[in-house]
């Protein structure tokens, strides 16, 4: 994750390069699948669960990122 923390200054050179193709995709779909984490942690609870950011083709691609957390879909575009 700090690998991935590190390279947010090249983020904006990055989004600038992908985004002089045109996208071949209109919508772009991610299943996540059922989150499999505990709901509590000693003390803890979790209250929301956030996708993960996706990157993919950018020329203006619609993302759809779907998963199951405690038997509830949760939709993420």
């Amino acid at each position: 994750m700090m690998v991935m923390e590190s390279g947010h200054d090249a983020l904006n050179n990055f989004t600038r390069l992908l985004k002089n193709g045109k996208s071949s995709n209109d919508c772009m779909f991610s299943n996540l699948g059922r989150i499999q984490i505990p709901h509590e942690y000693k003390e803890f609870s979790v209250d929301t669960i956030f996708s993960p950011s996706v990157i993919g083709p950018l020329g203006n691609t619609t993302t759809l990122v779907v998963s199951t957390y405690r038997g509830k879909w949760i939709f993420h575009l």
